[in-house]
């Protein structure tokens, strides 16, 4: 199991190829897209119902080791838990790629809350 001081890779070297050959292409605007839209979010925000407040069932995956954007001992997350009533937190234990870094656990924590919140057709069946 990797290590927050692992030195092991995220992608085989095929991956990281096809990866740095589409962002080549496409360069990151698209991938950054939602880094740079605050304005816009917070107009969606003033005109939605509740300020945009989820009521829903919400889940949230904390990366124990993201550098990226730490949510697990930072304030980070407040607003998040604010504005999401039913909100579930899981922490992984991977870095900002969870779904790379570590899939089966990102779908046991999913499929657990799932299960919990009573939102699976699947039932028991496993």
């Amino acid at each position: 199991m990797p290590t927050a001081n692992s030195s092991a890779t995220i992608l085989a070297e095929d991956e990281f190829a096809t990866l740095v050959d589409a962002f080549t292409v496409t360069g990151f605007s698209g991938a950054d897209a939602w880094y740079l839209s605050d304005d816009a979010n917070l107009a969606f925000a003033k005109e939605a119902f509740d300020f945009g407040r989820l009521r829903l069932p919400a889940q949230f995956l904390h990366g124990a080791w993201d550098t990226v954007c730490e949510t697990v001992s930072s304030r980070l997350a407040e607003p998040m838990r604010a504005d999401c009533v039913d909100l579930t937190e899981a922490t992984i234990d991977a870095g900002h790629m969870l779904m790379v870094e570590r899939p089966d656990a990102v779908n046991s924590a999913i499929e657990t809350w799932l299960r919990e919140k009573q939102l699976s057709s699947r039932g028991d069946e496993q």
